[in-house]
């Protein structure tokens, strides 16, 4: 929803319930009571969690409901922890409902699946436009129907299984909504033959049934099929980094081919390289290639939160200069020229719910080796603050 749509609807809600309310209680009720919404063209698909989160903001809802679900989302992270074969173990979780108004209420507990979406292609590159799937999750209920008294709460067990046919490779998005209604009383009447108190009773039903429709909440879940883990940030194979000659436009990218710089005129290599899911540290180290001592990082090369690289025109690949410089591992902004000589450096990158202090948890390219040849009239070594 755009923000000024939900700002004003929030500005309606203080207004209607006072400026001393609990924000985080006001974002749940917003969570709670918005309304999920099918894919455009097939109204009989609803739209993946990852799209469209809860919704479509109600601020009716929000501000007359009297139902209150938490937590209002379900993060099921990946079934890395799932050591079956097919990543299909049921996932447990759960919810309590909380009833805000005047009298006891039974709930009636459903499930709304979405459709399932898959963003990231077999050779590990995201994919241009989203691969979808009618394939859901199994939730389960430890009961359909829940009593809960005025101004009480009750805790709720659910158990939700990734769905079966969608493979652990492929890094499937699964989700939906669990849909927690207000069970309604009465009985259907032919309006033709109605009374005066007849007619009084229906408009009461009619009013329970929007009552029940206020009151009718949801909560997303999402998760994704698969270990997150096993995604690579940099590609070995589909398109590994490489060397660019800013002058000559010459590259280099195998560990047997090698290049020598001047860093004159533009004479020294620019590092591209594609970043195929996002990572929270990207690292360089560069080191000697006659004592294999590592010496330091390419300035500028240290990156935290990079965001991926995809088929875009202006995003298909992330750079950085080195103009035989380094920087120390502890500060970025001491910088040294490199002696002449021959080096190489490894590119780290961590995967995805990696541990940056276990090496085994990045991944590592190696460049070629090569040689910064300064003239001998250029300085071979200067410190800068």
């Amino acid at each position: 929803m755009a923000t000024p749509y939900v700002a004003g609807s929030v500005a309606l809600y203080l207004q209607a319930k006072g400026k001393g309310a609990d924000i985080q209680l006001v974002k749940e009720l917003f969570q709670n009571t918005a309304r999920p919404t099918t894919e455009v063209g097939n109204d009989k698909r609803i739209s993946s969690v990852a799209r469209q989160g809860a919704g479509m903001l109600n601020a009716e809802r929000a501000i007359f409901g009297t139902t209150h679900v938490s937590p209002s989302r379900l993060s099921l992270n990946d079934t890395a922890n799932d050591r079956s074969a097919r990543h299909t173990r049921p996932i447990s979780q759960t919810i309590t409902i909380t009833n805000r108004g005047p009298a006891r209420r039974t709930y009636v507990l459903s499930h709304m699946p979405a459709v399932s979406v898959r963003g990231i292609g077999a050779n590990g590159v995201a994919l241009l436009e989203p691969e979808m799937r009618d394939a859901s999750a199994e939730v389960q209920f430890q009961s359909e129907r829940i009593e809960v008294a005025a101004g009480k709460s009750q805790m709720v067990r659910i158990r939700i299984t990734p769905p079966a046919s969608l493979s652990a490779s492929e890094h499937w998005v699964y989700s939906g909504y669990i849909v927690a209604k207000p069970e309604t009383i009465g009985r259907k009447r032919d309006a033709r033959s109605l009374d005066e108190k007849a007619e009084r009773a229906a408009k009461d039903e009619k009013h329970r049934d929007h009552v029940s429709d206020v009151d009718t909440v949801h909560v997303p879940y999402l998760g994704v099929k698969g270990r997150l883990q096993d995604l690579h940030v940099i590609s070995s194979s589909y398109s590994p980094p490489m060397l660019i000659n800013l002058r000559t436009r010459e590259i280099i990218g195998s560990r047997d081919q090698t290049a020598t710089y001047t860093v004159v005129d533009n004479d020294y290599p620019v590092v591209a390289f594609r970043a195929e899911f996002p990572t929270r540290r990207l690292r360089t180290r560069i080191y000697n290639a006659e004592t294999g001592q590592a010496v330091g990082q390419i300035p500028g090369s240290a990156n935290d939160w990079l965001g991926r690289n995809d088929e875009s025109e202006n995003n298909k690949l992330s750079f950085f200069v080195w103009k035989g410089d380094k920087a120390t591992f502890e500060d970025q902004q001491r910088i040294e020229l490199l002696e002449n000589g021959r080096y190489y450096f490894d590119l780290t990158a961590l995967r995805p719910f990696g541990n940056a202090n276990n090496p085994r948890d990045y991944d590592v390219w190696r460049s070629p080796t090569i040689t910064f040849k300064r003239p001998t009239n250029a300085p071979v070594a200067e410190s800068s603050p």
